[in-house]
């Protein structure tokens, strides 16, 4: 909230230096806006249309988010042999994507890692746009 009225302080600050009408109102219904706007982007799962103030810190305060895990279990390869895991992410799709891999023992015991940024690439492979 500081962010959020600092910069409405601004942008009134520049309204009123080049002539244009501030108000208190309208810089806290403003302030209230952009509160609500944030909350709907950062938290687009909460449900609520527009609140007051109260209801804002109270859905806030209550808001306790949901915690998702999968056990995962790796089995090691049989003697002599080597796992490689693999993973990558794009971040839309296309978007800004990347891969990472590591290599492994018998025992677990890494040998090698590699992860790395590689551009804009769709989910379906890399430069295919």
């Amino acid at each position: 909230m500081p962010t959020i009225i600092m910069w409405e302080l601004w942008k009134r600050r520049n309204a009123r230096r080049h002539g244009r009408e501030v108000t208190y109102e309208k810089m806290k219904s403003q302030c209230h806006k952009t509160a609500q706007m944030l909350l709907r982007v950062k938290y687009p799962w909460i449900k609520g249309g527009d609140q007051d103030w109260k209801d804002m810190i109270a859905i806030l305060n209550t808001y306790k988010p949901k915690l998702h895990f999968r056990v995962v279990h790796w089995d090691p390869p049989d003697a002599d042999w080597v796992t490689c895991n693999t993973d990558g992410a794009c971040r839309g799709n296309p978007g800004q994507s990347s891969y990472g891999f590591s290599i492994r023992d018998t025992k677990g015991d890494l040998i090698y890692a590699e992860a790395q940024c590689i551009g804009e690439a769709t989910r379906w492979g890399y430069g295919w746009h």
